[in-house]
Formats: C-alpha cells, sequence, structure tokens
C-alpha cells in the first residue's frame, strides 16, 4: 500500500447522495458542472453516465466507478442528460497520528483519483453504510451520535485501506486466488474494526475467514501490512481516540468500552502507538 495507515487518522466532515438534475449535460446555466473541493471526497457512483476531468485524465462516470477526489482541487464535469449521475460521497480530512494535524495530500505518496475495489458490490454496500452512519455529523463535522461516528469513521478506513491495496494488483494475470484473499481478509478486518471492544480469539476469525490460525496470521500481514493483533489494537486505539475528541467520558470508561478491564495497560498500550497518554492526548486536542 501506498498509505502508511497506522500513523493516519481520519475526520469525517459529512457524507451523503447527491443527484444531478435531469435534462442537462452539463450545469443549467450552459457551463460544465465544477466541484472545487477542500477536502478529500470519495465518491461511488451509483446510477448515470457522465464523465469527469481528474489530474490524470478523463474518466467515464457509469455505475460502480469509483473516485478519490484530491482537497484543494477543481474537477470539471458532464453528464447524459437522459442518465443523470447518483452519487454518494464522503467528505473527509487525512489527519496525524495524533489526530490534530492535517495531513496535505501533496506531499503523500497516495493512490490514483480513479479505484478499482476488489469487490465493487461489497465496498457499495459498505460507503452506503458510512453515508447513514454519518448523518449523525454536523456541517462541521461534529459527532452529535458519538456510536454512529466512530463507527463511520471505522468503516472509512478500512474502505479507503482497501482501495489503497487494490492499486498494488496486477489485474492483467487475472489472480482469482489472490482476489479471493484479499475478499476474506477484508472481511475480516471489516469485522475488528467495527467493533474491536469485542474481537474474538484469532483462531476464530480464522476459522469463519476458512484458514488455520497461522495461515490467517500470514496473509493478513500480507495484505493488511500487520498482524491481525496489531490490527485490532490499532482499531481499539483508533475508536479510543474518537471518544477522548468528542466525549466527557473517563479514560477508565473509555478503556472498558474498547476491550480493556486494565487502564494502566490500556494506557500503556496506547502511548506506544500514538505518543501520548490518554489524558495527554485529550487535553492536546482541547488546546
Amino acid at each position: 500500500m501506498r498509505i502508511d495507515w497506522a500513523n493516519v487518522g481520519l475526520r469525517i466532515i459529512t457524507a451523503g447522495r447527491a443527484s444531478w438534475m435531469r435534462g442537462y449535460r452539463v450545469s443549467p446555466n450552459g457551463d460544465v458542472r465544477r466541484y472545487a473541493l477542500w477536502q478529500n471526497n470519495l465518491w461511488l457512483v451509483r446510477e448515470g453516465h457522465g464523465a469527469i476531468a481528474t489530474q490524470g485524465g478523463r474518466v467515464e462516470l457509469r455505475p460502480g466507478t469509483c473516485l478519490w477526489c484530491r482537497g484543494k482541487w477543481s474537477y470539471w464535469t458532464e453528464q447524459d442528460p437522459d442518465d443523470p449521475i447518483l452519487h454518494d460521497f464522503v467528505n473527509f480530512e487525512m489527519l496525524d497520528a495524533g489526530g490534530r494535524g492535517k495531513l496535505l495530500c501533496n506531499r503523500m505518496n497516495m493512490p490514483p483519483e480513479l479505484l478499482h475495489p476488489f469487490d465493487v458490490h461489497l465496498t457499495g454496500e459498505m460507503v452506503s453504510r458510512v453515508v447513514e452512519l454519518a448523518k449523525g455529523l454536523n456541517t462541521v463535522g461534529v459527532d452529535l451520535y458519538p456510536e454512529a461516528a466512530r463507527t463511520a469513521h471505522a468503516m472509512l478506513k478500512v474502505i479507503l485501506m482497501e482501495l489503497d491495496a487494490s492499486c498494488d494488483m496486477d489485474r492483467s494475470a487475472d489472480d482469482l486466488t489472490e482476489l479471493d484473499h484479499r475478499r476474506r481478509i477484508h472481511k475480516a478486518a471489516s469485522s475488528i474494526a467495527l467493533a474491536p471492544q469485542d474481537v474474538p480469539p484469532i483462531a476464530e476469525i480464522a476459522d469463519q475467514a476458512g484458514y488455520s490460525h497461522d495461515h490467517f496470521t500470514r496473509v493478513f500481514r500480507q495484505i493488511m501490512g500487520q498482524t491481525p493483533k496489531q490490527y485490532a489494537l490499532d482499531a481499539r486505539i483508533e475508536h479510543a481516540k474518537q471518544m477522548l475528541r468528542s466525549s466527557d467520558l473517563s479514560c477508565k470508561e473509555i478503556a472498558r468500552l474498547v476491550g480493556y478491564q486494565d487502564l494502566k495497560y490500556f494506557s500503556r498500550q496506547f502511548k506506544v502507538r500514538v505518543g501520548k497518554t490518554l489524558t495527554e492526548y485529550r487535553h492536546h486536542r482541547e488546546a
């Protein structure tokens, strides 16, 4: 993968479903529709046909097209007036490991704007779920419903990691075995990210995915860049960071909610990963 996801956080600004006006090839005033985007935007086209001018060239828009549009960039679009575009979108920021500083795409090794999910249907279902959950965010990204927001952020990270990984796939080889491995591993990773506080033993996850324990760990590391145990810990820490940012819960209660009864142990794990204690992270965010 191009992005070091262990050191990247996300903040969803807003999400929804956009329907372009029927009967117009471009905008109602006759100009090509221009999108000036200030944050990263994930688009997944549901209906319609059209085109968009990306930094990498012209891209046809049709059902299943998946785009990672860059912030601080203008995109020019058009559509078939008799088959208007309907697409889901998630507007988000990428943050550093501390959850404070914004990461600039032009300083990172980013995936291309046009992406090819391993499983378009599964990715579509996950994006729809993120959009539904993100209705709990107001226009400036404040968590009105913290539990839903935490789940939305976890799902979005899994989606983006999968899309990033898909760029490394040599599709000309038509490696169906590789695709099957990736589908199964990403399904397992999604289940961990959505409920890191209730992660069953790794052997049980491996069995559900159709692997032995050792084989699952090897394949998971190859695809996700870390072991299942490390991935589960990072998911717990991401949930804890979300709660520290958006709630007044005590550190002990947050540790319990992400699956730890021993606050001291979790605090040590958190500091190793984030570089700050739970209290330091909360005060740093508030400052």
